[in-house]
C-alpha cells in the first residue's frame, strides 16, 4: 500500500478513536462502548432506491429512515440505540476510506448501529440498521420498562451529562410517557432553566431508548416537558418531580 494512503488511514482511525473517548466522557454512563473495533473488518455501505444498506454475514441490513414532520423541514428519529460490540468499519462502494464504525445493538446481535460522521446524520446518536423481517416497536405510553435521568451541564456542543438517577417504576414511566405524547399545552415562563434529559428504554426491544427533554424554570421551580416530535410543551407536576429532585 502506498505510504500516503497508510498515513491518511492512520489519521482517520486516530480521529475515530479520539472521538469515542470524548463522546464517552461527555455523555457519561449511558454511552458505554463495546470492545475495541477490529480494524481489519470492513463492511460494504451502499445505497439502493434511496435507502442505505450494510451487508454483514451474507445479509443486507436496511437503514431505519427518519420521518419528515408536517413542516416539510424537520426530520425526527424516535428510537436511538445503545452500542454493543464493535465489529468493524463501513466503507462505501468505490470509496478508499471508511465512512464510519459498525456496532451491534446492546443486547441484540441481529441489529446493527452505525456511526457515520461523513454522512451528516445526527452525530450524537447511532443510526439503526435492521435485517429482513425485523421492525422497531411502536412508540406508546406503556412500552417502557426503565429510565435513566441526566442533568445537562454546559452548552452544546460541549455539554456534559451528569447522571442523577434511575427509575424502574412502571407507573411513573407510563405517566411521563403519557405527558410526553399527550400532555396539555403549556406556555413556559420566560427566564433561566436547568436542563434535563430522560432516556426511556423500550420494554420490547433491548438496547432501544427514546429521549425526553425536561426543563426546570429556576425562579419558579416548575418543570416543563418538551412534547413528542416537537409538538409543544406541557407541564410536569405531581410525583414525577421526584425523578429530578434529590
Amino acid at each position: 500500500m502506498h505510504i500516503g494512503v497508510i498515513i491518511v488511514l492512520a489519521l482517520f482511525f486516530g480521529f475515530l478513536f479520539s472521538r469515542k473517548s470524548v463522546q464517552s466522557s461527555a455523555e457519561g454512563e449511558a454511552q458505554v462502548f463495546g470492545a475495541p473495533l477490529p480494524e481489519e473488518n470492513y463492511f460494504s455501505l451502499r445505497t439502493e432506491n434511496g435507502v442505505d444498506l450494510i451487508s454483514f454475514g451474507g445479509t443486507d441490513y436496511t437503514a431505519v429512515e427518519g420521518d419528515l414532520l408536517e413542516d416539510g423541514e424537520t426530520w425526527v428519529w424516535d428510537w436511538h440505540g445503545r452500542m454493543g460490540e464493535g465489529i468493524g468499519f463501513a466503507i462505501r462502494e468505490g470509496s478508499v476510506f471508511p465512512d464510519g464504525e459498525i456496532y451491534t445493538l446492546r443486547g441484540r446481535n441481529d441489529i446493527l448501529l452505525a456511526f457515520l460522521p461523513r454522512e451528516g446524520w445526527p452525530l450524537t446518536d447511532m443510526r439503526i440498521f435492521l435485517p429482513p423481517a425485523v421492525t422497531l416497536p411502536t412508540v406508546r405510553t406503556d412500552g417502557f420498562s426503565f429510565a435513566e435521568i441526566f442533568k445537562i451541564e454546559g452548552d452544546f456542543p460541549d455539554e456534559e451529562y451528569k447522571k442523577i438517577g434511575d427509575c424502574a417504576d412502571f407507573s411513573l414511566l407510563s405517566s411521563l410517557a403519557h405527558l410526553w405524547q399527550e400532555g396539555d399545552p403549556f406556555d413556559p415562563p420566560e427566564g433561566e432553566y436547568e436542563e434535563y434529559r430522560v432516556r426511556l428504554y423500550s420494554s420490547e426491544m433491548t438496547g432501544l431508548y427514546v429521549n425526553i427533554n425536561v426543563h426546570r424554570h429556576i425562579s419558579s421551580g416548575c418543570f416543563v416537558v418538551e412534547k413528542y416530535r416537537f409538538s409543544g410543551d406541557t407541564l410536569l407536576d405531581g410525583s414525577l418531580k421526584s425523578l429530578f429532585l434529590p
